[in-house]
């Protein structure tokens, strides 16, 4: 196969990842990356979270309903303050993806780097949990939200 075949095949692949709303192309062209192909914990951080506040800004325009979205905080793209928190990495979601859940997936060295090969796997990995979640068996949370979306067209009725 040729280099020209090897790289579209697997700009398909990455045009076709999804986490979410978001493809590992469009992950990629957010990551700032070396000319080594390194970034670190910061830059990885960043670009999920621009991710992660733009799909949740498609989600917010595209609804139907405004009733809820007070209880949903924004996610801001001030990464020096996410870096540290915990609480902040576990609410921050793309798809069905933590903040926390996607750096567990890096070895990052003591300096924060990593290689971006390292992320563009760790993209793939979750991106392959979160189709299991939307996939997968009914979970009991989709099972109760399909319930309130039949009880509420019964009641318009």
């Amino acid at each position: 196969m040729s280099q020209l075949q090897q790289e579209r095949e697997l700009e398909y692949k990455h045009r076709h990842t999804f986490i979410g709303t978001t493809s590992l192309d469009d992950f990629l062209e957010l990551l700032d990356v070396s000319s080594a192909f390194n970034t670190n914990r910061f830059k990885v951080t960043k670009a999920f979270v621009t991710l992660a506040a733009k799909e949740q800004a498609m989600a917010r325009e595209q609804s139907t309903n405004s009733e809820g979205w007070e209880l949903i905080p924004r996610v801001t793209s001030i990464v020096a303050d996410i870096l540290d928190d915990y609480l902040a990495q576990s609410r921050i979601k793309l798809g069905s993806i933590s903040l926390n859940q996607f750096l567990g997936l890096l070895r990052f060295e003591r300096d924060g780097g990593v290689d971006a090969i390292a992320a563009v796997e760790a993209f793939c990995a979750a991106a392959h949990i979160d189709t299991r979640a939307a996939d997968g068996a009914m979970s009991k949370a989709k099972v109760f939200r399909s319930w309130v979306v039949r009880q509420a067209q019964v009641h318009r009725t």
